[in-house]
């Protein structure tokens, strides 16, 4: 029997020289029930694209063995659809119908028993009449599952199904899915490969290029042949997981994990970041300009909207915004007679303004922009941790050269002044520095959170001293000691790095500053 849909070298993307997805070869058979699995940007979506005719490939041959174009029944992940449309719940359950129906011909009572039936299974019976506008998300995906089976298709395709959705009706879901498959092929894109492995036949991992493993578990033949452990696939440049049904690990199992080129690639990176977030940070907390730098921050997205723009890299075109925006707020606060704060403001919100339109203006497929703005320390190549030492090695170097200027400007600046220190050079430099060191960061928490990474290790040291130069040093130390620990849990817990990072030095500080407390509170009673 020849497959229902057929995907031969394919090549796809949105602009002809930048694909998406390589060499895709895949085969959609009778009764296949396939999860679909890989890290955001790794070509989920445009491969869905493909198979449903809605993005034509760039090269390769793609084949349909189905009884009509209406064979394939479509779930998307959100639905763009206008809330506001007056519709009521059962004509959109309907609309499912429409390939079959063309444009003349009317329901039969049949197929609205049929629509109302499926709007029973689904909890929504009570909604029939009801204009989509008033139900909530939950609802309206259930609504939505119902218009892409109601036509009982040859093949249903599912794009992240549980989303909205509440965990009852998760369960009743997924036995809705195994009776669907007696009748008709699956392909389920998600996350939660943990919760569905009992479900699906066969796992297909996207990540530019597609890898097919002829079963729902990882098996030794797998490891061996992707030289990979059950809980982690890494095909491709950026890693992605594979939820087992356990949560015990076995110290092999986390030693193992150090194994792989990308975790190292994170120590080494989180350590480098330690070190530059541990010296600008102290710098920052210091002088108690935070909201400063919280400016540089999010003024550098200018940068990146631009760099996207010019096809250039983005963290070059950061780097740039980020400097300029420094040396803007220390020139227009000492020159133009503008307020600090406003100066922040204004160059805060302009870089924002610049990044978003370039972004928009970026000719074909939107960038996706999650990793900068809340980054992940999974992704840092072997380029990027060179930038960061020679980075490291020059603020480090500055620091142990110059460290008097320094913590003499920081301190008290105009009287640094009357000793002949060239203050306006010196803060020029710093601001520089300082700008060039968080954009650097943002690899590592994005663009949102990475201000956390030269905050809350200061704290923490500034529990234990008020010492600049030991503050740099436990600073350091705390940070790479979050780094560690966020890792490790981002790993088991199959959350995001650069959240479960700052989480992770939250809880920190929040346990050693109220051991603080108890400690102060017992010594001052006896």
């Amino acid at each position: 029997m020849a497959p229902l849909i057929s995907l031969k070298d394919i090549y796809a993307g949105y602009e002809p020289n930048k694909p998406v997805l390589r060499e895709v070869n895949l085969e959609v058979n009778h009764l296949d029930f396939i999860g679909i699995i890989g890290p955001n940007g790794g070509g989920k979506s445009t491969l869905l694209k493909v198979i449903l005719g809605l993005l034509k490939p760039l090269s390769g041959q793609l084949t349909y063995h189905l009884e009509t174009p209406a064979s394939i029944g479509y779930l998307p992940q959100i639905n763009l659809a206008d809330k506001s449309f007056p519709i009521r719940v059962i004509d959109v359950v309907l609309s499912g119908l429409m390939g079959k129906k063309g444009l003349l011909k009317r329901y039969t009572k049949e197929e609205k028993n049929k629509a109302l039936e499926l709007l029973h299974f689904v909890n929504l019976q009570k909604h029939a009449q009801s204009a989509i506008g008033e139900l909530s998300g939950g609802q309206m995906q259930r609504v939505y599952l119902c218009r892409a089976i109601i036509n009982d298709p040859q093949v249903l395709i599912l794009d992240e199904p549980n989303n909205f959705v509440d965990k009852h009706f998760e369960g009743e879901l997924y036995d809705l899915l195994q009776d669907l498959n007696k009748k008709m092929s699956i392909l389920l894109v998600s996350h939660d490969i943990g919760t569905i492995s009992s479900f699906i036949k066969t796992i297909a991992c996207v990540n530019e290029e597609l890898h097919y493993h002829l079963s729902n578990k990882i098996n030794d033949q797998v490891l061996q042949t992707y030289n990979c452990p059950i809980e982690l696939i890494t095909h491709g440049k950026v890693p992605h997981r594979f939820c087992t049904t356990t949560n015990s690990y076995t110290m092999q199992e986390l030693l193992s994990i150090f194994q792989y080129s990308f975790f190292t690639n994170a120590i080494i990176a989180g350590l480098l970041t330690s070190i530059l977030a541990g010296i600008a940070g102290t710098y920052i907390v210091s002088r108690k300009i935070v909201f400063i730098s919280g400016g540089i921050t999010h003024a550098s997205f200018g940068g990146i909207g631009l760099a996207y723009f010019l096809g250039l890299n983005p963290f070059l075109g950061a780097a740039v915004f980020g400097v300029l925006s420094a040396l803007g707020i220390e020139w227009s606060t000492s020159k133009a007679n503008i307020r600090e704060d406003s100066a922040i403001a204004i160059l805060w919100s302009l870089g924002m303004a610049i990044g978003i339109i370039f972004v928009f203006l970026t000719p074909g497929y939107t960038p996706n922009l999650m990793s900068f703005l809340f980054g992940n320390i999974l992704t840092v190549t072997l380029s990027d941790i060179y930038y960061m030492l020679a980075l490291t090695i020059l603020i480090t170097a500055c620091i142990i050269i110059f460290y008097r200027p320094i913590l003499y400007t920081a301190f008290d600046a105009e009287y640094a002044k009357t000793t002949g220190l060239n203050v306006k050079f010196i803060k020029y430099v710093t601001a520089a520095m300082v700008a060039l060191t968080i954009v650097f960061s943002i690899r590592i928490a994005g663009i949102i959170l990475v201000l956390s990474l030269f905050t809350i290790p200061q704290a923490i040291a500034a529990i234990f001293t008020h010492d600049f130069k030991k503050m740099i040093y436990y600073s350091i130390g705390f940070g790479f000691m979050g780094m560690i620990l966020g890792l490790i849990g981002s790993y088991f817990f199959n959350l995001p790095s650069g959240a479960i990072i700052i989480f992770t030095l939250v809880l920190v500080w929040v346990l050693l500053k109220g051991s603080s407390k108890i400690m102060k509170s017992t010594n001052h009673f006896s």
